[in-house]
């Protein structure tokens, strides 16, 4: 009877976290807020690839850069040279984002849209006008919805806005002094145990976070985070670059939080 049946349960088996103190863990609203991606209703319309851009002559002014799928983004670190390759690759990469006075080439487009159906999607017959997606800023953290064995977790560097395959991390002021670190911490051993605890479990291993689970999920505090090296934070950056792997020094930083839970010192 003690047991919430809205509650994650994960967290009832797992007494290293299942108790913590504001002094050590706090929720990572603290710091900012998880949203979901960009629900355009109709990827196939809405996310071109350059040559099809190209192709109907609607020009850059009307295109966002933006990731589509997950499977686009290779490595924890997403910079420039990976956009940039995700258009020589030809990906549909770019989000058609016309404005009220748009080109003729873009009306054109929409003309097209409208005679395929997709103004009358379950989405964008709910929008005036049908084509105007939601406008955002770019996300400096990326966390998969889905995932299997692991969430994915991206430090985003780029101009690049996130379609509904990953939730994006927009950090306040106080968030924002510490977005590499939290970045660090949600990739690290010890970061994925706490905040897996916030997951929704599906069937066939299928695991899900919506926004507000990873708002009310657990990280360091600022007085953790602030005691971090600087250097270990430029090495680590470079490693998950270059390797896709967080140093073992890293690791251990992480791991004292586990420690002190479980030495009940919390």
């Amino acid at each position: 009877s003690s047991l919430d049946p809205d509650a994650k349960w994960a967290v009832n088996f797992d007494r290293a976290v299942t108790q913590f103190d504001p002094n050590v863990l706090v929720r990572l609203s603290r710091y900012g807020r998880f949203s979901r991606g960009i629900a355009t209703g109709a990827n196939e319309f809405f996310a071109l690839r350059p040559s099809e851009a190209s192709l109907l002559g609607i020009p850059s002014t009307e295109l966002v850069p933006c990731i589509s799928k997950s499977s686009h983004v290779k490595s924890p670190i997403f910079d420039t040279e990976d956009q940039r390759e995700l258009l020589a690759q030809d990906r549909p990469c770019l989000l058609f984002s016309p404005g009220n006075s748009h080109s003729e080439a873009s009306a054109a487009y929409l003309r097209f849209g409208e005679a395929q159906g997709y103004a009358d999607r379950y989405l964008t017959r709910n929008r005036v006008p049908w084509y105007r997606t939601e406008i955002r800023t770019p996300a400096g953290l990326l966390l998969g919805v889905f995932s299997r064995d692991g969430y994915k977790i991206v430090r985003n560097y780029t101009t690049c806005l996130n379609l509904t395959c990953f939730h994006g991390f927009y950090p306040d002021l106080l968030g924002s002094r510490f977005i590499d670190k939290l970045f660090l911490y949600l990739y690290s051993r010890t970061g994925r145990r706490i905040v897996s605890l916030s997951m929704r479990k599906y069937g066939d291993s299928l695991d899900k976070f919506e926004p507000n689970d990873l708002n009310r999920a657990l990280c360091p505090n600022e007085r953790f985070l602030d005691s971090i090296p600087e250097d270990i934070v430029t090495t680590s950056l470079d490693a998950l670059r270059s390797a896709g792997h967080l140093p073992e020094a890293a690791e251990e930083i992480f791991e004292a939080l586990t420690w002190s839970t479980d030495k009940g010192q919390i």
